[in-house]
């Protein structure tokens, strides 16, 4: 039996984010393919965190800057090393490497990480987002460092791999396309999903920790929703978010009718309650997971191009695709009360599911890309010099850092 080892960000939390869905996703994939899974995490244990055990999962306390992880690993010795986001790999990678030199070692990236904050930088700024701009962002050397470093790098939207491939031409031997999925029982209940008579109400949903998420709420109540409201009186705005700031779930329902309720206890349930999901992001990287899961619940959106980004492809969006400041208002009035526009957006939220993020290809691609790196994995490392020279001992600075912060505790 093949070995995993799964070294955390955080511990998965399914009901507050699209990564928790993902890592439990990724889990999923190797358990059923009968590897014995190990997850760790330095992360402070939470309330929400999904019991992995459940999965057949044995869990760790692992810590940052600390020589017992070299002990730990040595003694597992597993197959392969999964490292969530990139500073996971930072932290953990080179100790794998020292300790455990045969483990494959594969980065989930989640998103591109320097996207994300450039975008943001550039909204913060009003200023222009020009992608060429990346090649001199900071934090884009570290994580493209990352990448290299790993022998495989799962990337979960089309247009990072784009990124990735013509801009800062990382060899495509090194990455695999690998969204988040649509799950399978949602193909079993999408005939007795509610219809546009048996749904009222718009909703947003974020884990407000995710910068994007919480920009989008202010931007909603600000600037939208008193707009909105005027068009569409006597609707709601229903607010969910794991991580909700204490000054929002205190208000509870406002004078113009935005309910800030914090967790969603079932995401399915209030997604399937809501004519329309609104998510007004102005920066961001990845796929949203709560755009892919509202089409699951023949929910339709109205997002910006920053939202859509990654999921539709070719096809036509499952609502409308518009600027916070262009449209977004009337987008929202029109589909609320248009029976026939909803139900059209509701099917093609279903074709995009079905085209797009149904698993079993991707599964067996990774599987296949996974089991052809074991086999050889001397040569697949031989032919990545860039990444032999970023893991080399001299250009490792986390290394050093790491083994002076653990000199410095011992003292």
């Amino acid at each position: 039996m093949k070995k995993i080892f799964v070294i955390g960000y955080v511990w998965p939390e399914p009901t507050a984010s699209a990564a928790g869905v993902r890592m439990l996703q990724l889990i999923r994939f190797f358990r059923e393919r009968e590897w014995e899974v190990h997850f760790g995490t330095p992360a402070q244990h939470t309330e929400h965190a999904y019991d992995l055990r459940k999965m057949g999962v044995t869990v760790h306390d692992i810590r940052i800057n600390d020589d017992g992880f070299n002990d730990f690993i040595a003694s597992l010795a597993p197959d392969a090393v999964l490292f969530d986001r990139y500073m996971m790999e930072e932290q953990f990678a080179w100790r794998v490497a020292e300790h455990c030199p045969s483990a494959l070692r594969i980065l989930d990236t989640e998103d591109l990480h320097f996207l994300r904050k450039h975008r943001k930088f550039t909204v913060k700024k009003g200023l222009p987002f020009k992608v060429e701009d990346l090649l001199a962002d900071d934090l884009a050397k570290r994580e493209v460092a990352a990448i290299y470093r790993c022998d495989l790098s799962l990337v979960v939207s089309e247009m990072e791999m784009e990124v990735l491939t013509e801009l800062f031409h990382v060899p495509s031997g090194l990455l695999v396309y690998h969204p988040v999925f649509a799950e399978d029982k949602s193909l079993d209940t999408r005939n007795d999903l509610p219809g546009f008579h048996e749904r009222s109400d718009v909703m947003f949903i974020g884990n407000f920790l995710h910068e994007p998420n919480a920009d989008a709420v202010r931007v909603l109540e600000n600037d939208l929703w008193p707009e909105i409201s005027k068009k569409l009186p006597g609707v709601k705005l229903h607010i969910y978010g794991a991580y909700m700031p204490k000054h929002y779930k205190e208000r509870g329902v406002t004078p113009k009718g935005i309910c800030f309720h914090g967790r969603a206890p079932e995401v399915d349930v209030v997604m399937r309650n809501s004519r329309i999901l609104l998510a007004p992001l102005r920066f961001g990287a990845g796929i949203k997971g709560k755009l892919i899961r509202g089409f699951e619940n023949g929910l339709p959106s109205v997002t910006t191009a920053i939202g859509a980004e990654g999921i539709a492809g070719a096809l036509e969006w499952g609502g409308s695709v518009v600027a916070p400041d262009s449209g977004f208002v009337e987008a929202v009035a029109d589909l609320y009360h248009d029976e026939v526009a909803w139900d059209q957006a509701a099917e093609r939220g279903f074709r995009i599911i079905d085209a797009r993020f149904q698993r079993a290809s991707f599964e067996k691609k990774l599987d296949a890309r996974i089991n052809a790196l074991l086999l050889d994995i001397e040569f697949h490392r031989r032919n990545n010099f860039t990444g032999q020279m970023l893991m080399d001992q001299r250009n490792m600075a986390a290394r050093y850092l790491s083994k002076y912060i653990v000199a410095k505790n011992r003292s």
